[in-house]
């Protein structure tokens, strides 16, 4: 949002005729993004372990730090896709009109509202595919591991049914008959974040060149 008003109010002018490198400038939209976007979720994040401490406490000391761990991915992933959303619009009712499209339609077929499970085998095939159900993936299967576990250990429910309540509340990942493991759901959302990275970077430096072409037709004609 500040990269959009910068280019509204035409502060990016300004930003530009500094010394500071154009890869410096966007480096630094990004990298306040994703502290921004992390110190949020980081919040929200300890509201959640103190929630479960108030009604039932079943994560391990692994499971929370997976949890950050999965946090500072997904935020990655979240701040880059936003960076790169960030460069392609110059209004503010664009930029809001995206925000809006992506955090309302991503939420709910990432199955971050609702589990994919609850759809049909072609659409749960097809969101099986997007990076950000990955994430959903990994944050559900830390957050009820614990919780399993004590289903199977102190109220002996049978392992069929604990596997059926972690299935059916995506804890875990089914993409052809065949259970992703959790080093395959870091993997892609970790290595989409870096194609993002990467498109972010050829973006930049297309822009640039744009740039330098425009600065380059306005300069007056030398002479010999």
């Amino acid at each position: 949002n500040i990269m959009v008003l910068d280019k509204i109010n035409k502060s990016i002018n300004d930003l530009n005729i500094t010394p500071v490198k154009k890869s410096t400038l966007l480096i630094s939209y990004f990298i306040s993004n994703f502290l921004t976007t992390f110190l949020i979720c980081v919040i929200v994040l300890i509201i959640s372990f103190i929630y479960l401490a108030c009604v039932g406490f079943f994560l391990t000391f692994f499971d929370v730090f997976m949890l950050f761990v999965s946090t500072i991915c997904m935020c990655l992933f979240g701040s880059l896709l936003a960076s790169i959303v960030g460069m392609l619009v110059s209004s503010q009712g664009a930029h809001s009109a995206v925000s809006s499209l992506v955090s309302s339609m991503y939420g709910f077929i990432s199955g971050a509202y609702m589990p994919i499970s609850q759809f049909g085998v072609g659409i749960k095939t097809f969101l099986s595919f997007l990076p950000s159900t990955f994430g959903t993936v990994l944050f559900r299967q830390y957050y009820m591991n614990g919780v399993i576990n004590h289903l199977q250990t102190a109220e002996h429910v049978p392992a069929e049914i604990a596997e059926k309540i972690r299935l059916s509340f995506d804890g875990k990942l089914v993409l052809f008959d065949t259970t992703m493991p959790t080093w395959a759901l870091f993997t892609v959302v970790v290595g989409t974040s870096l194609l993002l990275l990467g498109l972010y970077i050829l973006i930049s430096h297309l822009k640039k060149r744009k740039l330098h072409q425009k600065e380059y037709k306005r300069a007056p004609n030398s002479t010999d």
